[in-house]
């Protein structure tokens, strides 16, 4: 005997009232995977786990390419009966040659799209016409403990936001590092030099500039994602993303840093999604649609198309990460990265990681970072430590010479000091006091007053940009050598390590660093050891100087 329709309603409603009461079940997750469902199951696409049944293959058609669609309001005839679609057979080479010439039809014509509706019945505007709220400033404590992240008085929302995702990321991703009762002391505490290099200038607002490669990098940078994400989802209420971008070289780049992405989709609820040339763009493209990405990795050749095609928009992203910049240079991505940073909001917190620092990488990051900046190296060397620092050597055989190219080097300085382009100290540094006077000299004639520093008179008085003068062998306070950004090496005749003492402490906050050295023939029994920190360092090497290197290495013989 057939049942009723309130006994079938009935045990609808039964099945349902169990689903919603299982463990969660209210969870924003387990929401958003019925949303997703439910415009899927509206655009036609949905998944073959979520259908109802299948055909069975035939010998015409073995591999289930015929697609036979349901039908169609707009098909049926006068008398009622329905007009079913099928679609033959077709070569891949056919679909892919009609959907090339689909899109560049939709994009040649200048029709007017009608609005989309929304699986809620909201309208959905054209994606160049949305406007996000100005971007806000995320800021956090990385030293804060699990427990303090609990909203206090006097504490804004924000803060207690980020510091909570902040904490949430470090469990999900350093889970075999800490234990949740091993220790009072927060969860950062133990984290290498490099993670709490980046943290701390995540959490201060200020761009990053990290040396390094690996797996170290790609966990540092994701756990600096996950409090700006849930700031701007939270707080900003900013509904549309992505909030945080990752640009990578490879498909294989991109799927490792997302595995350790979707570390964060348990505690934190943040969808990643990896956009590569290897997948269909239309498959990106369907796929973008259908949800709502908090975190993007992406190369950048495949961003830029599906930014010409306006699928979403950068203009809500407040956290950007450049990865292994060297490599996207050597392969002739610098245009299409100029054109991604051009879509980018003012105030975005940028990092850039790259193994080495050529004179393109150099200027390409740059053109990313805004100063001041912060870095983060991964192994502590002279070239990691030296990172985006400029060495010229210039070698001089009479002391003449040595005065004029010494004059055109102030003559540089000092313009660029006018137009703003030197933001930090400049040192000179000469083998004597002797040497003093005819610098001094020099130096007032070009409107620079210098200080000189001595252990009589210890630190010159705080300016902002000033002109320092000492010995070699003066000892300088770390303090004032990281704010140094230009260092001049006269008459360079003194043991190596004081120079990598220089090299490695100046422009800690800055990538327009540049040591000026001029040598003569005394600087024979250095040479060889300087023309090994500059090739390491991957500085070009003049001439003369190999050629003195070469003449002090037969003298030893």
């Amino acid at each position: 005997m057939a049942k009723g329709d309130d006994a079938l309603a009935k045990k609808k409603n039964k099945a349902i009232r169990k689903r919603n009461r299982r463990a969660g079940a209210n969870t924003t997750e387990a929401i958003e995977g019925v949303q997703s469902h439910k415009r899927r199951r509206k655009a036609g696409t949905r998944r073959v786990c979520e259908s109802m049944c299948y055909s069975l293959p035939t010998p015409d058609d073995p591999f289930l390419d015929r697609k036979i669609h349901r039908k169609n309001h707009d098909s049926f005839q006068t008398n009622g009966s329905a007009n079913w679609k099928v679609e033959e057979r077709r070569s891949d080479t056919e679909r892919k040659h009609e959907k090339s010439t689909e899109n560049v039809m939709s994009r040649s014509t200048d029709v007017v799209k009608p609005e989309k509706v929304q699986a809620n019945g909201s309208r959905k505007e054209d994606i160049n016409k949305f406007t996000s709220a100005p971007l806000k400033k995320v800021v956090w404590d990385p030293n804060c403990d699990r427990k303090s992240s609990e909203p206090k008085a006097g504490i804004s929302d924000a803060l207690c936001t980020a510091n909570n995702a902040f904490q949430l990321a470090v469990s999900a991703l350093f889970e075999d590092r800490y234990s949740e009762g091993s220790s009072s002391k927060p969860r950062a505490a133990a984290a290498t030099n490099f993670e709490q290099q980046w943290w701390q200038a995540c959490a201060q607002g200020v761009d990053v500039l990290g040396t390094g490669c690996g797996t170290p990098c790609i966990k540092a940078y994701t756990v600096g994602a996950a409090p700006h994400v849930a700031v701007q989802k939270k707080v900003s209420g900013l509904a549309q993303g992505p909030f945080a971008l990752i640009l990578v070289k490879s498909k294989d780049q991109a799927q490792s840093v997302r595995q350790i992405c979707k570390l964060l989709k348990k505690v934190l609820n943040i969808h990643t999604v990896s956009l590569h040339s290897e997948k269909s763009i239309e498959l990106q493209v369907n796929g973008l649609a259908m949800q709502t990405p908090g975190i993007v990795v992406a190369t950048p050749d495949r961003l830029c198309q599906l930014l010409t095609l306006s699928v979403f928009s950068l203009s809500s992203v407040s956290y950007v990460v450049v990865d292994s910049l060297d490599d996207l240079i050597n392969e002739g991505y610098r245009e299409q990265l100029d054109n991604i940073k051009q879509q980018l909001q003012k105030g975005v917190q940028v990092g850039v990681i790259s193994k080495t620092f050529s004179a393109d990488v150099v200027s390409a990051a740059g053109n990313w970072l805004q100063h001041p900046v912060a870095r983060a190296v991964l192994d502590k060397n002279v070239p990691a430590s030296s990172a985006c620092i400029l060495q010229s050597v210039s070698v001089t055989t009479t002391e003449e010479s040595k005065l004029t190219k010494f004059n055109k080097i102030l003559e540089q300085i000092r313009k660029n000091l006018e137009d703003n382009h030197i933001l930090g100290s400049v040192l000179i540094l000469i083998k004597g006091s002797e040497q003093f006077p005819v610098l001094k000299e020099l130096l007032l004639k070009h409107k620079l007053t210098p200080h000189f520093i001595n252990e009589s008179a210890g630190v010159p008085r705080k300016q902002k940009r000033s002109i320092m003068v000492a010995k070699f062998d003066d000892k300088i306070e770390p303090s004032v050598l990281s704010k140094v950004e230009v260092a001049i090496n006269y008459d360079f005749s003194w043991p190596i390590h004081h120079y990598t003492q220089i090299l490695t402490g100046m422009a800690r906050s800055s990538v327009k660093g540049r040591i000026e050295t001029l040598c003569s023939g005394a600087a024979a029994l250095h040479a060889d050891s300087l023309v090994e920190i500059l090739e390491t360092c991957g500085q070009s090497v003049p001439r003369p100087l190999l050629l003195l290197a070469q003449a002090a290495a037969l003298l030893r013989k």
